[in-house]
């Protein structure tokens, strides 16, 4: 194992894109590696107590982003224009999609059930746990799905690697793979940011040029239309008068400058 494998071990599992990662001098980790015109600096995970696993902060991002699941799926109905929790009843007035767009977002729906399907019932078993939901309606399966996987997290998250079944597009078939419970749950998570593009809401929020008095990080957003603000790093949230105080005692400005 290299100095560099050995940093980066016991790291949170998301690596650069961790919430809380952390930016090393590259000639500490691995002088070898430092090229004059290559990067001086990497992004390594938070550090965690466990070989393979999260840091606290991404596995909240991850327990937010399966609780929001059923929620992600009715909005792509009402993006489909159909009624029902995904139904194939569509609205009246609705608009029809484009054929790409349409085929992307009925697509991610089926993802979604499918994933939420599958890794709840393996939570299910780890745990000796019922899970029942034959001739249930998609978008009541995945709300039971979202409900045991955030209750049961820390089992997810440490579920061995596990035979599943995945679809091999170049043979056009079925195939059996073995998958871990963190990827399972990563795979989850980015199925909720697909629905937050697919819906229009990535940029439905203003970040602020200043860092959070919880954590000290540049992570504030602020939602359009509101005069809260929360810290994507720590989940720490400001309200107006916070936001007011925050911003006198920094600039020495007006307050509402930032709202």
């Amino acid at each position: 194992m290299t100095v560099l494998d050995w940093d980066t071990a016991y790291r949170c599992h998301r690596g650069h894109r961790c919430t809380d990662a952390e930016r090393v001098e590259l000639a500490l980790l691995a002088p070898h590696l430092v090229r004059a015109d290559g990067p001086r600096w990497v992004r390594l995970g938070a550090r965690i107590a466990t070989l393979n696993g999260l840091c606290s902060v991404c596995t909240e991002h991850v327990r937010r982003a399966i609780s929001a699941l059923p929620l992600d799926y009715a909005e792509l109905s009402t993006v489909l224009g159909v009624s029902g929790g995904g139904g194939a009843e569509r609205v009246a007035g609705s608009r029809e999609l484009p054929v790409p767009v349409r085929l992307e977002v009925e697509a991610t729906q089926r993802k979604i059930a499918f994933e939420a399907d599958r890794w709840a019932e393996i939570v299910a078993d780890v745990r000796c746990l019922s899970w029942a939901v034959d001739g249930l309606r998609p978008a009541v399966m995945i709300e039971r799905a979202a409900a045991l996987l955030t209750e049961r997290l820390d089992v997810l998250l440490t579920v061995p690697p596990w035979p599943v079944t995945e679809w091999n597009a170049e043979g056009a078939e079925w195939s059996v793979v073995e998958c871990d419970g963190l990827t399972g749950a990563l795979t989850l998570m980015a199925l909720h940011t697909a629905v937050t593009a697919l819906a229009g809401r990535a940029e439905q929020d203003t970040r602020l040029p200043m860092p959070c008095p919880r954590c000290e990080r540049l992570a504030l957003r602020r939602p359009n239309g509101t005069d809260h603000a929360d810290c994507r790093a720590c989940h720490h949230r400001l309200t107006a008068d916070d936001l007011d105080a925050f911003t006198v005692a920094l600039t020495g400005s007006a307050p509402g400058v930032l709202r």
